[in-house]
């Protein structure tokens, strides 16, 4: 446990730690401003906050067997030849990872998905290596936002 002073916010309420931390003044500075713009009221919702992305993110890069929650967002030409086909199929194949999907009409070329997805990193990782490796994908992101280990 690190060294820090545990106290109770209130009774049923989860404890908290309180720490200290010494940081260059500039890199305090954006982070309050950043913080601000976002709409953080407190610097440690703010921080709470960032170490939490900070976790799984590293979940992500180096627990392939952490289970994590997020989403696939793609943007694909829709008029290259057999392009859906693969990704339903890949989709089909990939059942008990793919939680739900929402199919967008971009322009008269572009089509974007976004794909809930539950799994084991590795699998989330292999589902949208696939998907990015098919010619007419223009691009694709991967945001984790939660773990259940």
């Amino acid at each position: 446990m690190p060294n820090s002073e545990t106290t109770a916010e209130a009774e049923g309420k989860e404890k908290v730690a309180r720490i200290s931390m010494s940081l260059p003044d500039d890199l305090l500075i954006d982070f309050d401003n950043t913080a601000k713009k976002k709409g953080y009221f407190k610097r440690s919702e703010a921080i709470r906050d960032a170490l939490r992305n900070f976790i799984l993110e590293s979940k992500w890069a180096t627990d392939e067997n952490a289970v994590l929650t997020g989403t696939i967002s793609l943007v694909y030409d829709h008029e290259v030849r057999s392009l859906v086909d693969k990704l339903i199929d890949i989709q089909h194949d990939s059942g008990v990872l793919i939680k739900a999907s929402l199919h967008l009409h971009l322009d008269e070329h572009n089509c974007m998905e976004i794909i809930a997805m539950e799994g084991k990193a590795k699998e989330l990782k292999r589902l949208s290596e696939m998907m990015l490796s098919k010619r007419g994908v223009k691009t694709l992101k991967i945001t984790i936002l939660h773990s259940t280990t």
